[in-house]
């Protein structure tokens, strides 16, 4: 739940659409949807491509906060 708060607030930040988002990191707008409504768990390779496409490091994306 955290994780898909995360991307939304991210994306939200950098004022791009999840659509914009999809294609930048050359996954379907549909599929990018579900990791953010928390229906789908990003595999390691686009969990890689997501930290680096938001500038964060890995673990502040998907580390759950104490």
């Amino acid at each position: 739940m955290v994780v898909r708060r995360r991307l939304i607030a991210l994306r939200q930040s950098k004022g791009m659409t999840q659509a914009q988002v999809a294609q930048a990191l050359g996954l379907s707008r549909a599929y990018y949807t579900q990791l953010e409504t928390g229906r789908r768990t990003p595999s390691l390779d686009v969990g890689l491509r997501l930290a680096r496409f938001f500038g964060v490091s890995f673990e502040e994306l998907f580390a759950p906060r104490m």
